[in-house]
């Protein structure tokens, strides 16, 4: 079963070594293409998405390691893996871009099989970390929605779907709790006298319709730190302090 390739960008000002490298890579089913610099690299970063950046050291106008640290220090692009690309003579540049976040470095010449192997070797700890970041994101929007849900039970636990106000069970916690505080409060029953006769002669719907009105107008009447609900049928009660 073959992998799928990556997207992969070549930062390197020797023409030679990127054609060559942009073959190999193509042959084994990735996309490719080039930056001369690392200015070029950045900008070039900044525009496509990009699994993977094989960076040379020495480059005109900014190098490796001016690239990598800029790298690193962009929000966007800091998680890049990076690969160095080295001569012999200058490994302790290629320790140095190591401890900067590269995850790995090919020798010059370059090796067909050591090419392939470091290659897909980086792109599968990335294709990991990706799916690892979307299953925490995955995670994460569930317990957002679990939330929201909860917070939805509970203020359906709490209120009259009806009227929109407080429920009996509601307004008894909210009276069981000023009794344990001790704190004074005054409690106000109001009765709808007649209502049966509505919902006799006009329908449950008109009945419904007058509860809604009725609500609404002691929504209005008492202040926000009332507690007012619908105790039952065409009851309701007010916690007044």
């Amino acid at each position: 079963h073959k992998k799928k390739g990556g997207r992969i960008l070549i930062a390197d000002d020797d023409t030679s070594n990127r054609n060559l490298l942009r073959r190999r890579l193509e042959c084994e089913g990735h996309e490719v293409w080039e930056a001369k610099n690392g200015v070029e690299a950045l900008a070039s970063l900044r525009e496509h998405d990009c699994d993977l950046l094989l960076l040379d050291i020495m480059m005109p106008v900014m190098d490796g390691f001016e690239t990598l640290r800029s790298l690193k220090q962009d929000v966007r692009l800091r998680e890049l893996p990076v690969i160095m690309i080295s001569a012999a003579d200058e490994m302790r540049g290629v320790v140095r871009c190591i401890e900067l976040g590269a995850e790995a470095f090919l020798p010059k010449p370059f090796d067909r099989v050591l090419l392939r192997v470091r290659v897909e070797d980086v792109l599968e700890k990335k294709r990991l970390r990706d799916a690892e970041r979307q299953k925490t994101v995955e995670l994460e929007q569930t317990l957002e929605l679990l939330g929201q849900v909860q917070l939805q039970l509970t203020v359906q636990a709490s209120v009259d779907a009806l009227t929109g106000l407080a429920n009996r069970g509601s307004v008894e916690t909210q009276l069981d709790n000023r009794f344990l505080r001790d704190a004074p409060v005054s409690v106000i029953y109001i009765d709808l006298n007649g209502f049966k006769n509505i919902n006799d002669t006009y329908g449950h719907h008109t009945g419904d319709e007058l509860l809604k009105q009725a609500a609404k107008r002691l929504g209005q009447v008492f202040r926000l730190t009332d507690v007012v609900g619908r105790w039952g049928g065409d009851e309701f009660v007010a916690l007044v302090q």
